[in-house]
C-alpha cells in the first residue's frame, strides 16, 4: 500500500561566601605540575622522619600554599586539580582549619554527583568537626546548617542553628531558620519552642501574614484551635484594612473545611481590594468549591469584564473555568461566552486568542476554531504554524477552495516557510500536478543545505505526483534520486515497491525494498500490506496471507483502510476461501462509505 507523508509541521555554598563560590567543569592547565611537585615534597618530608620546629613550619607553609593554589584552581573551574591540591594540603595540615572545611564541602559536592555515600559521609564529618571547633565562622556554620536542612538531618540542623542563634540572637534570618528546624522535628516540645522564636520575630518585625502563617501551621499540628483563632484576631488587629490578611484567613478556613467562613473572609478581602486578581480568583474558586456554580460563573464573567484586573489574571480565570467544565456539553456555550467577552476586550492579543483556540479545538468546534485562528493570523501574520493550522482545518472540513486561498495568502506572506508544502498538496489534490511539482521544486532549490532525509522526502513527493500523472519513468527517476542520497528512506522504499507491484515489473527489486522497510518497522501495517501485495503479485499467496493478516491486526480504527480489505479479499480469493474473501470485500465497501477521503496532508 502507498504510504502518505507524515502530517505537518546538589548542596550549594552560601552565595555570600566568595571562597565557597566555585563550580567544577574544566581543568587548569598548570595546576597538575604544581600538585605533583607538592606531592613529591610531602613524601620527602614524611620520609625524613625528623620532627623539629623548622620541618613542622615547612609543612604548614606548604599546606597553606597548596590551599591557596586549590582555591585558585577552583575559581578557574578546575575541579580535579583543586581537589588534589586540597587533599594534599589537608594531609600536610589536618588541623581544624579552613582547609578541613573546604575539603569536606568539596567531597560533599563530588559525592552528590557520583552518588558516593562514603565520600559524602567523610566530607560531612570534616565540615562538622570544623564547625564545632570554629562556631564564630558565621558563613561556614550557616552553610553547614543549611546542608543539614537539605539532607534531612533534623537533629544536626537543630543543634547547629541553636549554636548560631545563641551567637547571633538579633539575626532574624538565623532565628527563622532555627524555628523552622525545630518545627520540622514534629516534636511537640520543639514546636512549642519554635513558637517562642516566631514571637521573637514578631517583636522585631511586627505581626504580619508571613509569621502568622507559620505560627498557625504549628498550632494546627499541636491541635490548639483556640490559639489559631487568637492568632487570626491578632493579625486582623495589627493589620486593619489589609486584604491579604483576610485572603490568608480564607485560605486557612478553606484548609479546615469551613467554606462558609472562608467565603466570609474572601468577601471582606475583595471589598477592600476589588482589583487584586489573586483575591478575585480565590473567591471564584471558593464559590466553585462550595458548589455555587452559578455564582462561580457570574464571578468569572465579572472578572473578565473588570477593566482594572491584569490581563494575565483574566486569562488564568477563563482557562480555569474552561478546564473545570471542559467535558460538560451543557456548559460549553457559557464557556464560549466568557472567552468571547475576553476576545471582545482584547481582539489582537494572541495569548487570549490562543487560549480560546485551544478550547475550541478540544471541543471539536472546528468552524469556530477557524474564525478565531483567522484573528490570530491577522494579529500575528509571521507565524507559519498559524497558517498551516488554518490550511489543515479547512481541508478537514472539505473546504478546499478556502484551504487554497489561505495557503496562497500564507505563501505570499512567508514564501520561504513550509506553507508551500501544503500548497503543493492542495494543488496535487486538485489535479494541478505541474503547480504541485513547482512548489516542491522550490523547496528543493531553497533548501540545498537541508538534511539528506528532508531532501529525499521532497524528491519522493515529486515522484508520487508523477505517478499520479501516469509518468512512470519520472516517478522511478525521482525515487532513485531520493534513495541515492538517503537509502534508508522507508516512505520512498515502500511506495517504490508498491508501485512496482502494481505495474507487475521488477518484483524481486520490489520485494527487497519492501522487506527493508519491515526490518526497521516490523509492525507498521502499511509496510506489511505492501509486502503482502508484492508477495501476491509474485504468486506467493500463502505467505501473502500471513502478512496481510498481520497488517490487519495493527491497523487503527481512525481510518477506513479500504485498500487493506481489498488486498485481503484478493489474496483469500486466490486461496479459494471465497466466503472469507466476500467478508473482506464487504468491509472494503463499508470503509469507503465511512471514510471517503483517507488521504493525509504531507509535511516535512
Amino acid at each position: 500500500m502507498r504510504q502518505n507523508a507524515a502530517k505537518a509541521p546538589s548542596a550549594t555554598p552560601d552565595s555570600t561566601d566568595p571562597v565557597m563560590s566555585f563550580s567544577h567543569t574544566s581543568s587548569h592547565r598548570f595546576g597538575l605540575s604544581l600538585v605533583a611537585i607538592a606531592a613529591a615534597l610531602a613524601v620527602c618530608v614524611n620520609l625524613n622522619g625528623r620532627n623539629n620546629r623548622w620541618e613542622q613550619g615547612a609543612n604548614e607553609r606548604l599546606a597553606d600554599y597548596l590551599y591557596m593554589d586549590a582555591l585558585h584552581n577552583l575559581s578557574l573551574d578546575s575541579l580535579s586539580n583543586g581537589y588534589e591540591a586540597l587533599r594534599i594540603s589537608y594531609a600536610l595540615d589536618s588541623t581544624l582549619s579552613a582547609k578541613t572545611y573546604h575539603l569536606g564541602f568539596l567531597q560533599l559536592s563530588l559525592a552528590s554527583s557520583n552518588d558516593d555515600i562514603d565520600l559524602f559521609n567523610s566530607g560531612y564529618a570534616k565540615m562538622r568537626r570544623y564547625v564545632d571547633a570554629n562556631p564564630n565562622d558565621y558563613y561556614s556554620v550557616f552553610n553547614y546548617a543549611s546542608i543539614a536542612d537539605k539532607i534531612g538531618d533534623t537533629n544536626e540542623s537543630v543543634r547547629v542553628w541553636a549554636i548560631l542563634d545563641s551567637l547571633h540572637p538579633q539575626n532574624e534570618n538565623v532565628t527563622f531558620k532555627y524555628a523552622e528546624a525545630l518545627h520540622s522535628t514534629n516534636d511537640s516540645a520543639n514546636m512549642a519552642k519554635s513558637l517562642q522564636l516566631y514571637d521573637r520575630l514578631e517583636e522585631a518585625e511586627g505581626v504580619n501574614v508571613g509569621i502568622t502563617a507559620h505560627k498557625v501551621r504549628t498550632y494546627f499540628l499541636l491541635g490548639d484551635t483556640a490559639a489559631i483563632s487568637t492568632e487570626l484576631k491578632r493579625l486582623f488587629d495589627a493589620t486593619p484594612g489589609d486584604p491579604q490578611s483576610h485572603n490568608y484567613a480564607a485560605s486557612l478556613y478553606e484548609a479546615l473545611g469551613k467554606l462558609d467562613l472562608a467565603l466570609e473572609q474572601i468577601n471582606i478581602a475583595a471589598s477592600i481590594d476589588s482589583i487584586d486578581g489573586d483575591i478575585l480568583n480565590h473567591r471564584a474558586n471558593l464559590m466553585l468549591s462550595a458548589g455555587d456554580t452559578l455564582g462561580y460563573s457570574r464571578e468569572v464573567y465579572y472578572l473578565v469584564r473588570n477593566s482594572d484586573l491584569p490581563l494575565e489574571s483574566k486569562i488564568e480565570t477563563v482557562n480555569t473555568f474552561a478546564k473545570e467544565f471542559m467535558d460538560d456539553s451543557t456548559r460549553q456555550e457559557t464557556t464560549r461566552t466568557r472567552f468571547n467577552a475576553l476576545v471582545e476586550k482584547y481582539p489582537e492579543n494572541t495569548d487570549v486568542l490562543d487560549s480560546y483556540l485551544a478550547y475550541l479545538l478540544y471541543t471539536r468546534d472546528l468552524t469556530g476554531a477557524i474564525d478565531v485562528l483567522l484573528q490570530t493570523i491577522e494579529a500575528d501574520p509571521d507565524d507559519p504554524n498559524r497558517w498551516t493550522l488554518a490550511i489543515q482545518l479547512y481541508t478537514t472540513l472539505n473546504e478546499d477552495e478556502k484551504a487554497l486561498d489561505i495557503a496562497l495568502r500564507g505563501y505570499e506572506r512567508l514564501p520561504e516557510s513550509s506553507i508551500n508544502i501544503f500548497l503543493s498538496s492542495i494543488y496535487q489534490k486538485k489535479g494541478e500536478y505541474d503547480k504541485a511539482i513547482e512548489m516542491y521544486q522550490q523547496m528543493l532549490d531553497r533548501n540545498s543545505d537541508a538534511s539528506n532525509e528532508v531532501r529525499a522526502n521532497l524528491l519522493s513527493a515529486i515522484g508520487d505526483i508523477y505517478h499520479e500523472k501516469g509518468d512512470k519513468k519520472k516517478t522511478y527517476e525521482y525515487y532513485d534520486r531520493a534513495l541515492e542520497i538517503y537509502p534508508g528512506n522507508t516512505m520512498t522504499l515502500n511506495n517504490y515497491a508498491y508501485f512496482l507491484s502494481l505495474d507487475g515489473t521488477d518484483l524481486d527489486k520490489a520485494e527487497r525494498m519492501s522487506a527493508t522497510t519491515l526490518r526497521s518497522h516490523p509492525y507498521e501495517p502499511t509496510f506489511l500490506d505492501t509486502y503482502a501485495w508484492v508477495l501476491y503479485t509474485r504468486g506467493e499467496y500463502e505467505k501473502a496471507r500471513e502478512y496481510i493478516d498481520t497488517a490487519l491486526q495493527y491497523i487503527t480504527p481512525t481510518q477506513g483502510h479500504k485498500e487493506f480489505y481489498e488486498h485481503a479479499a484478493a489474496i483469500y480469493t486466490k486461496l479459494g476461501e471465497t466466503e472469507k474473501a466476500e467478508e473482506f470485500y464487504q468491509m472494503a465497501l463499508e470503509a469507503e462509505q465511512a471514510h471517503p477521503d483517507d488521504e493525509s496532508q504531507p509535511q516535512f
